[in-house]
């Protein structure tokens, strides 16, 4: 939960960084992060603590990705889904392709019309609730 927080504070700071320019985003990064994360992030820190290409993003996208094929591969072949053979099968010729295919040509593989939050979503209720 720390990180998904950070990175979804880091995303909002980025985005306004980007919109406004630099003048006083030092205080809008350590607020930004500090709202979520409930304490003090040193201002200083604003530009240092920065990615490329919005990186944040990245990271979440890759988070909800990693729900969405988790969700259809226990859809497909149940809890214990990382011990049978057919979706060791199927993970292999998903990634033998390396980086050809996008987040988006993937999820249609297994039914997804794109990035959708909900497994994500049910995935984090679910680890808190227990």
């Amino acid at each position: 939960m720390f990180f998904l927080r950070r990175y979804a504070a880091k995303l909002n700071y980025e985005l306004q960084l980007h919109t406004r320019g630099e003048d006083g985003m030092d205080r809008v990064y350590a607020s930004e992060l500090r709202k979520v994360l409930k304490f003090r992030v040193p201002p200083e820190q604003y530009l240092v603590d920065l990615d490329d290409g919005f990186y944040a993003a990245q990271y979440l996208r890759a988070w909800i990705f990693d729900a969405q094929i988790r969700a259809a591969l226990r859809e497909k072949h149940g809890d214990g889904w990382w011990s049978t053979k057919e979706a060791g099968a199927f993970l292999k010729r998903q990634w033998s392709s390396g980086q050809k295919y996008s987040v988006e040509e993937l999820l249609e593989g297994v039914g997804y019309a794109g990035l959708d939050l909900d497994p994500f979503v049910e995935e984090i209720e679910s680890r808190l609730a227990s």
